[in-house]
């Protein structure tokens, strides 16, 4: 993790969460563990560590990590009714292949031919 983002974390309030977002689909394939945790200025987060456990990397898995991220914000927000903004979840990828480094792009925006309108409508939503 980044020095510049680790500072942000407050590690005194880490959480284990007893709580799996991988689909039974990709269960054998894959584990997770979620670690809720504080920001330094006080706001909700989430470490999200994914690993896999297959000898191939997966091109679409930054799609597939925001589908956990998403899911897990979901989950927060059904606990925490009250609330009205999403918590920071960071993903940490532990990846075993036999390339080294994760030989295909971890950049969400990367799966998209037009990234200038992706950035437009996906993540800012606005045109």
């Amino acid at each position: 993790m980044p020095s510049k983002v680790l500072r942000k974390f407050d590690l005194k309030n880490l959480v284990f969460c007893n709580r799996s977002y991988i689909n039974a689909q990709l269960d054998e394939q894959h584990s997770d563990v979620v670690y809720s945790i504080k920001l330094h200025a006080g706001d909700n987060s989430y470490l999200y560590l994914a690993i896999e456990h297959q000898s191939r990397a997966d091109p679409l898995m930054s799609f597939r990590i925001l589908k956990y991220q998403i899911a897990i914000m979901d989950q927060h927000l059904l606990q925490h009714k009250e609330e009205t903004t999403l918590p920071i979840v960071f993903p940490i990828l532990f990846y075993h292949g036999k390339e080294g480094n994760y030989p295909h792009s971890l950049n969400l925006l990367d799966l998209f031919k037009d990234k200038s309108l992706v950035e437009q409508t996906l993540i800012s939503l606005r045109i």
